[in-house]
């Protein structure tokens, strides 16, 4: 098949063999993109990115007919045109799934969520009733959002901007919590577990930003939060199949007082994808993007249950000491394998070793 890649950066198709014949990525040695550098995760820079796309896309279909695209993401995509594209799921369905208010109240009735209001920025402030339910820090998030952006901190007694017709999702601010992720991959009767992952997130400007990933700490959390964790996961991926959705997704949750609430869904692959996708290759075990295009032709995977044994943190431009992520300590930043590529805002920094040390460890 003459495949290829269209996702964000070219080092997400590292370790996947011969699958792809050629990318369409933002960053990389092949984007198109020069002498820009840009932060795919704000919405005001996605016009550009998909008009890079699609015109890219169209060349290279007058070029080679039979080229088929895999993408990384495919939210966004109702009423645009999905000509060549394979392994995706119904537009609507992904948009319903970027939906953290939508997923919130759906998966309520599957796996603990966090008590939460959806709200006008208007009613947050000098509201004495949010106060006594969250308490005076909690967690703001917009409808959609990728990476940790649309996702803040605030003091309900401080100054903050909210757009005060806008609605936001109100939840406590958990204090010491373990944010986790694990991979999923449906199949049509088959829900796949991959080694699950801590997240290591920073408070940027009160924006809580995903900053990369740990499975080694993983292995470090007690085995009965372990287990539930993955209980939720498989009973989230049941509902999933349930719906209709396929393929790969990933689930956000946090370990808080020794219970696993689920946070959100992300129906596409993540940044921590390239991280397991270099441990399923150690292991000889097929890649991700590869499973992906399986399960779209019926075939179902096992359970993987390897040992990864790799950490990653992102270096981002133009923020200060970003390998510092206090409250969690980083160590042992030596050894280390970097994965950089041109016109990118960020670089990644992968170990062999932990470099998140687990709050109550």
């Amino acid at each position: 098949m003459n495949l290829y890649w269209v996702g964000i950066r070219e080092s997400e198709i590292l370790n996947t063999g011969n699958l792809f014949k050629g990318n369409i990525c933002i960053y990389g040695k092949n984007s198109l993109m020069t002498n820009t550098r840009i932060n795919h995760n704000e919405d005001k820079n996605w016009e550009m990115i998909d008009n890079y796309f699609s015109e890219t896309k169209e060349k290279l279909i007058k070029e080679k007919p039979d080229i088929k695209f895999m993408h990384y993401n495919y939210s966004g995509m109702i009423g645009k045109d999905l000509k060549n594209c394979i392994c995706y799921n119904n537009s609507y369905l992904i948009d319903d799934l970027n939906n953290k208010f939508y997923t919130k109240s759906y998966f309520k009735n599957v796996v603990p969520v966090l008590d939460y209001e959806i709200i006008k920025g208007k009613d947050i402030f000098f509201n004495s009733k949010i106060k006594k339910r969250f308490g005076t820090e909690i967690v703001i998030q917009e409808k959609e959002g990728t990476g940790g952006e649309n996702t803040s901190i605030i003091n309900i007694k401080g100054d903050f901007l909210l757009d005060l017709k806008k609605e936001y999702l109100v939840s406590t601010y958990c204090k010491n919590n373990i944010p986790v992720n694990i991979h999923l991959i449906i199949g049509n009767n088959k829900i796949t577990l991959l080694p699950p992952s801590v997240q290591i997130i920073k408070n940027i400007n009160n924006n809580l930003i995903y900053m990369g990933c740990d499975f080694i700490a993983y292995r470090s959390i007690e085995n009965k939060i372990i287990k539930k964790h993955e209980e939720y996961a498989f009973k989230i991926g049941k509902e999933l199949q349930k719906i209709g959705y396929k393929g790969i997704c990933g689930i956000d949750s946090i370990i808080y007082n020794d219970e696993v609430f689920f946070m959100e869904i992300n129906p596409r692959f993540q940044s921590s994808s390239t991280i397991l996708n270099k441990a399923l290759y150690d292991n000889k075990y097929p890649s991700l993007q590869y499973m992906q295009l399986k399960s779209f032709e019926g075939d179902n995977f096992e359970d993987i249950n390897i040992d990864v044994n790799y950490s990653s943190i992102m270096n981002l431009a133009g923020i200060k000491n970003t390998i510092d992520v206090k409250p969690f300590e980083i160590y042992d930043l030596d050894n280390r394998e970097l994965i950089e590529e041109p016109q990118s805002y960020q670089s990644t920094f992968v170990y062999n070793k932990s470099i998140y040390k687990l709050q109550n460890s």
